[in-house]
């Protein structure tokens, strides 16, 4: 078992570096914070419209104005989105002018008694300019209402002109018959006979931005982290440290091997502690436990694979150095760890999935969304698929002198 010794004496040489663990775990960390609450209101799945302020006029005091204070303005769904306050005309218009309200509504004097008795009557909006789309819904919100109320008006009094053309009403009497029908229309509109049913198609959630950062940037920093396996295996090298290790009756594939799992160990080490503690502070549900161990062992073995191969084509630490950023830079752009996937046009995601980057993320996703371990089959398999060639190839390319 003595590639159980290289590796072991290798992970604690890594771990007693702190300057290594800051970049491994401290600087993924920071970057999965930064992007997660930079960008957490793009991702929330909301309108993207906070509730703001609006001033409601009421010289009227009737009782169609408090219908539509109370009933529209004020109704429990209204109220996730506005918050309404009743002021005087002039404090109404100076709130606005200065941009402390998006809007307001002045309901004028004698508007209900206008309307009931079938003369004209308007309600007045002014708004913010500088706060267009959330005025726009306080003008949809008064037009919706001044047209509900028009309809209760013209149900009214088609049919009493009806009558008294025809003489089943006298035409003295047409106007209290015209206000008692308005008064019941309007009745039947706030307590409809016939309504309809709210209804919604259930749409599978998506990621918040910490939860997809938390799986993006962790990945992007297990290939840096395994950077440092080949870093390592080269600087022995130059040491002739992998020279006096053949001296000793030591065969190549267990140096070899002994190398890799300690590459393999410290990215499993870099990757729990990441999962650890993006749970902890940020609540990141990362899904079912036996496909993250499944999924971060297929990660890691594939990284450790590409550290083997850079490490065996690059002869000097500044040729590694090169070569890896040459790799991982365009692995992780491409891949989807700095842009989302799901932004990425088609024609890309067909080139993203050549990266180790896109099954990782891609499998996170799913178990983070709630998927059983089967919905990771593919991406398993994959990137399992790409450890062996590399090491594969690397171990073929791989000089110890």
């Amino acid at each position: 078992m003595k590639f159980l010794t290289i590796a072991v004496k290798d992970t604690k040489v890594l771990v007693r570096d702190w300057k290594a663990l800051g970049i491994l775990i401290a600087m993924p960390f920071i970057l999965i914070s930064l992007l997660g609450m930079a960008l957490g209101g793009l991702w929330s799945g909301e309108s993207g419209i906070s509730k703001f302020d609006v001033g409601v006029v009421d010289a009227d005091g009737g009782q169609l104005a408090k219908v539509f204070i109370n009933d529209v303005l004020k109704s429990n769904d209204m109220a996730k989105m506005l918050s309404v306050s009743e002021t005087t005309y002039k404090e109404a218009k100076a709130k606005v002018e200065n941009g402390d309200l998006a809007a307001a509504v002045v309901i004028p004097e004698d508007f209900t008694k206008k309307v009931m008795s079938g003369q004209h009557a308007s309600m007045e909006v002014f708004v913010d300019p500088g706060q267009d789309v959330r005025a726009g819904i306080i003008r949809s919100i008064a037009n919706a209402y001044a047209s509900r109320l028009s309809s209760v008006m013209i149900g009214a009094s088609v049919p009493v002109g009806a009558m008294v053309r025809s003489g089943s009403v006298p035409p003295d009497q047409a106007i209290a018959l015209g206000q008692e029908l308005a008064a019941e229309a309007r009745k039947a509109a706030e307590n409809p006979r016939i309504t309809v049913a709210k209804g919604s198609l259930t749409r599978q959630r998506e990621l918040t931005a910490i939860e997809y950062y938390s799986a993006s940037m962790s990945v992007m920093f297990i290939l840096f982290g395994s950077m440092f396996g080949a870093f390592s295996m080269l600087d022995e090298r130059r040491q002739f440290s992998l020279m006096r290790l053949m001296s000793t009756p030591t065969s190549k594939i267990s140096i070899l091997g002994g190398k890799l799992t300690g590459i393999f160990f410290i990215g499993v080490l870099q990757f729990s502690a990441l999962v650890l503690l993006t749970r902890f502070v940020f609540g990141v549900r990362w899904g079912s436990l036996p496909g993250v161990a499944a999924l971060m062992a297929a990660t890691v073995l594939a990284t450790t694979g590409l550290a083997i191969f850079i490490s065996s084509v690059g002869k000097t630490q500044g040729a590694v150095a090169g070569i890896s950023q040459l790799i991982i830079q365009p692995m992780a752009a491409l891949g989807g760890s700095m842009i989302p996937l799901m932004s990425f046009p088609p024609w890309l995601q067909s080139v993203s999935k050549f990266t180790v980057n896109y099954w990782a993320i891609s499998g996170f996703r799913d178990l983070m969304l709630g998927k059983g371990v089967d919905s990771i089959t593919t991406s398993v398999m994959v990137l399992l698929g790409i450890a062996v060639f590399f090491m594969v190839l690397g171990a073929w390319r791989f000089k110890y002198e």
